[in-house]
């Protein structure tokens, strides 16, 4: 599944077929500041420092950099 847009893509593949952004490893996530590929459990990007760690709007609860909908609530991530 594409950490950009949500396509499906092929296991093997390199760039998403819908919107074209690279492929990102298994266990990683993208870096919502400067797009580079990181550690699912990361906290900072190593690469820009940003926080990879937010909240949900509506209900606080702490989510992921680059998922779209808030897994307690399921309120849209911005």
């Amino acid at each position: 599944k594409c950490a950009k847009c949500g396509a499906s893509m092929a296991p093997n593949a390199k760039f998403c077929p819908e919107c074209g952004a690279k492929a990102v490893p298994a266990g990683s996530t993208v870096c919502p500041k400067c797009g580079k590929a990181v550690s699912a459990s990361a906290k900072f990007c190593p690469e820009c420092g940003a926080s990879l760690a937010a909240k949900c709007p509506k209900c606080g609860a702490s989510v992921k950099a680059g998922v779209k909908f808030c897994p307690e609530c399921g309120e849209k991530i911005k």
